[in-house]
């Protein structure tokens, strides 16, 4: 940073003096994250603004053409900028609110922003810059949605098609952005659920069927662009019932759900992630469309998943990898009483789900038979007493529904020890054990 600060003091529109520079910074800092503790603030602040300036060159239109940085120099001080703005300090807010509107022009972001047609590889890096700009600050994020128009005019140019380099960015932006309702409304509509279900419709289709990048944000986005819709709105505490076009469309995501979960692989592979990412997309599909769901993505799957993911139930990212899964079980056999027998014989040893007429015997402990060796019973029961709150509420609410909301049942597969927080908590604590 200080070299090439130096270099550019000295002689700003003598590209070949500092260009070198920061293509070395480039390829330096490439993967860095923090720059302050190595070159101290004034030198990022003044990195910072000189990038700027090199930017304020290309697009003020009093400068004559032959002073203009080249398109090199322009796609260096993006990547510059992308990577320095993995940090930011105080200083830097306001100058990044005055230039935050560089990335939209650079990006051709907007009707008005369509007069110099940048290279995708440029407008790439400008939206990688954005991205980087709106994930922390929250006047930036302010400036982005509200002056900025941004949430609204990133939706518009990914229907008007983009390619994917340039999409890639624009989607993390808007995976972000939708997690708050007001943005979340903005984006559905200006169009952003059809785009989603075309565009998934075509990249889990034949030859395009490709367990890409892109592929999983675009489930990611689904997911944020969809919270309204199921158990995880909290709009005012009530949730609303989606209007008939939202159930339309959700109903057109459930053959590309299907396609996702139908594609075998283990856990290792990229596919699996792209799963949980369809995971945390079905948490939000509404209680009244439950039934047609399973009609289309059979239980097995779920149940599939469960097995696999209780793998984590003693590692450091359980709470993670497993709360997904059990929110939406948890979900189904609220809703649909059905498939409460089916999880429970799925979930326990058959030794505790054959049918006898031997009396209920109910302990302290947990049952031997529920510990027995890789079952998933073994790996989630000693969860309901985990120290992460989320974790421990969620399987105890997973036992609870597939026990059939029975207190003496949840006490005989489980201990009457662990299902006690659970039962103090629905006031059943003195039904339980009986």
């Amino acid at each position: 940073m200080d070299k090439f600060n130096s270099l550019y003091q000295q002689s700003k529109e003598t590209e070949s003096t500092w260009i070198n520079s920061l293509k070395s910074f480039n390829d330096i800092h490439a993967d860095d994250r923090a720059f302050e503790k190595i070159y101290g603030n004034d030198n990022k602040f003044k990195f910072d603004s000189n990038l700027f300036d090199i930017l304020k060159r290309e697009l003020d239109g009093q400068v004559q053409i032959s002073d203009k940085p080249s398109s090199a120099a322009i796609y260096q001080t993006l990547v510059a900028l992308r990577i320095s703005l993995r940090e930011q300090i105080p200083q830097e807010e306001s100058l990044l609110i005055q230039n935050i509107g560089n990335f939209f022009k650079l990006g051709n972001i907007g009707e008005n922003e369509k007069t110099n047609i940048y290279s995708d590889e440029i407008r790439e890096e400008a939206l990688k810059s954005l991205l980087n700009c709106t994930t922390r600050n929250k006047r930036l994020q302010a400036t982005f949605d509200t002056e900025m128009n941004g949430p609204h005019l990133l939706t518009k140019e990914l229907i008007n098609g983009l390619d994917d380099k340039v999409a890639l960015p624009i989607y993390k932006i808007l995976i972000h952005r939708c997690t708050l309702p007001e943005t979340r409304a903005i984006v559905c509509q200006a169009g952003i659920m059809d785009h989603l279900i075309n565009q998934l419709e075509v990249r889990t289709t034949g030859a395009n069927f490709d367990p890409s990048t892109i592929l999983g944000d675009l489930f990611r986005l689904t997911f944020t662009a969809t919270m309204h819709l199921g158990q995880l709105d909290k709009s005012g505490g009530k949730t609303t019932d989606p209007s008939d076009k939202e159930i339309e469309q959700c109903r057109k995501f459930f053959p590309i759900y299907k396609r996702i979960f139908t594609y075998h692989c283990d856990r290792d592979h990229p596919m699996y992630a792209i799963k949980m990412a369809v995971i945390s997309a079905l948490l939000n599909t509404p209680k009244q469309l439950l039934e047609e769901l399973l009609d289309e993505v059979d239980l097995s799957y779920l149940e599939d998943i469960l097995k696999s993911q209780s793998y984590f139930a003693d590692k450091p990212e359980g709470p993670g990898e497993l709360i997904p899964i059990l929110m939406l079980l948890t979900n189904i056999t609220q809703y649909i009483k059905a498939t409460r027998d089916r999880l429970f014989v799925y979930t326990f040893p058959e030794e505790l789900t054959k049918v006898t007429d031997e009396a209920v015997g109910i302990t302290i402990e947990t049952p031997k038979a529920a510990l027995q060796h890789d079952t998933v019973s073994s790996k989630l029961i000693p969860l309901m007493t985990a120290s992460d709150i989320g974790l421990k509420h969620f399987v105890s609410e997973f036992f609870y529904y597939i026990c059939d909301e029975d207190p003496n049942e949840i006490c005989r597969v489980t201990g009457y020890g662990n299902a006690a927080g659970l039962l103090a908590m629905k006031g059943l604590l003195s039904l339980g054990g009986q």
